[in-house]
């Protein structure tokens, strides 16, 4: 079982297209499901794909689950 955050665990993931320089970077308590809404109702990700194609989509979670208060400056960070 892959273990999720909660209000105080939270992970750092990224979504970009291949060959393009294209990231957006955000944080979530449990990966797969935030993954999945993000490829059916959000209007920016679902832009992408109909310009670049769903096999050029990248999804990455970068880190583990970890304390939400660092998740936030590890997010900041590769915000900036």
């Amino acid at each position: 079982m892959t273990p999720i955050g909660n209000k105080k665990m939270r992970c750092v993931y990224s979504i970009s297209v291949s060959g393009k320089k294209i990231i957006y970077i955000g944080l979530t308590g449990y990966f797969e499901r935030r993954m999945r809404d993000h490829l059916k109702d959000s209007p920016e990700i679902l832009k992408l794909i109909k310009e670049y194609g769903r096999n050029l989509i990248i999804t990455k979670q970068l880190t583990k689950y970890i304390l939400a208060e660092e998740a936030i400056k590890i997010e900041g960070k590769l915000i900036n």
